[in-house]
Order: structure tokens, then sequence, then C-alpha cells
């Protein structure tokens, strides 16, 4: 099962979770849900770790306001349709969830 893991390794912060650990909640309820095979877990994980990388990198809170989290989405399919020729659409890296 991948885990995603903040740099710091820290999971909770002020009494509050933080959306990695949220993350992994959601990731562990999986093969429970519909997606039993492991490839489908590292897919789902590694694009969950490039969504929330690309809302870090612009300072939006994953737990935020919905227009803010709407704005950032549109932004975020701008960006993997004509964003760095190494994002645009580009599958999952292997390898690259712990």
């Amino acid at each position: 099962m991948p885990v995603l893991i903040d740099e710091d390794l820290v999971l909770e912060e002020n009494g509050q979770l933080r959306p990695a650990a949220v993350a992994n909640r959601w990731l562990r309820e999986l093969p429970v849900s519909g997606a039993p095979a492991a490839r489908t877990w590292r897919v789902y994980a590694d694009a969950l770790r490039q969504w929330l990388e690309f809302l870090a990198d612009r300072v939006v809170d994953p737990f935020g306001e919905r227009a803010e989290l709407r704005d950032a989405l549109s932004s975020y399919a701008g960006h993997r349709l004509s964003g760095p020729l190494e994002k645009r659409l580009a599958p999952p890296r292997r390898g690259t969830c712990t």
C-alpha cells in the first residue's frame, strides 16, 4: 500500500491532520471501496501526490474554500494540458510513492 509522507515526516499539526494523513486514510480504504488492484493504488497515490504538490506550490490549502479549490483545479487542468512538457498529461512516474 503506498503511503504519502511530508518532507518533515509530520502527519498532524496543532491537533489537525495534515493533507498527507487524510490522503493516506483514503488510500487505505481503496481495497474495500472498489479498487482491489495494487497497481491502481499506486496510480491513485501518485496522482494525489502530484495534486497536493501543485496546491502546495501555489499556497492553496487542500482543506480550503471551495471556490479557491475550484480555481486551483482549473489551473491544474491547464497545467496538465499546456504546462511544462514533462508534466503534460504524463503518466504517473513509477517508483515515486513510498
